[in-house]
């Protein structure tokens, strides 16, 4: 007992965490509840959440592949403003995702100190392999993988490589 605190008995440590654990399903019960009383279901009709097929040791996204593809399909945009030391950048990049697996980045660069807009055009091809979109740029030839989610488990709310994108088309 020299060893112990008075407050602190061997073993506490570990069945406290089993209790967190226990605490899991209350909180999701909760928070789906929640979600209900906003006025909705807690997710959308059009968007369930995939469901982990493999006993829940991949640690990763799962999903049917073609089923994350026909939710990326449509065209996506997202503006980002950057201040600069002295001026600001605008910059809208708009993404179209064809059902044909053919893609389209357009990026809209704006100074505010020129006060024109330049415009870049990059074609591809793309695949959806889990939560990743693999796009190959027709002019490069490179090949670029950018993680992609839900937010909030909304199909219209893109995030991708970390922006959030929205539904436009």
């Amino acid at each position: 007992m020299d060893h112990e605190r008075w407050s602190q008995r061997p073993g506490h440590g570990p069945r406290d965490r089993r209790g967190l654990a226990r605490l899991a399903p209350a909180l999701l019960t909760l928070a789906l509840a929640l979600g209900a009383c906003e006025g909705g279901d807690p997710f959308t009709p059009e968007f369930v959440p995939p469901l982990d097929t493999d006993g829940g040791t991949s640690g990763g996204g799962g999903g049917d592949d073609s089923t994350n593809a026909q939710l990326v399909v449509g065209i996506w945009e997202v503006t980002i403003v950057t201040p600069l030391v002295d001026d600001i950048l605008t910059e809208r990049t708009v993404w179209e995702f064809g059902a044909d697996l053919n893609c389209q980045q357009t990026i809209y660069s704006t100074l505010g100190s020129e006060g024109f807009t330049q415009v870049t055009r990059n074609y591809c091809t793309y695949l959806v392999v889990n939560f990743d979109i693999v796009v190959l740029f027709d002019d490069t030839l490179q090949e670029v993988t950018f993680p992609f989610d839900f937010a909030a488990f909304d199909p219209d709310r893109l995030i991708l490589d970390g922006f959030e994108y929205t539904r436009i088309g």
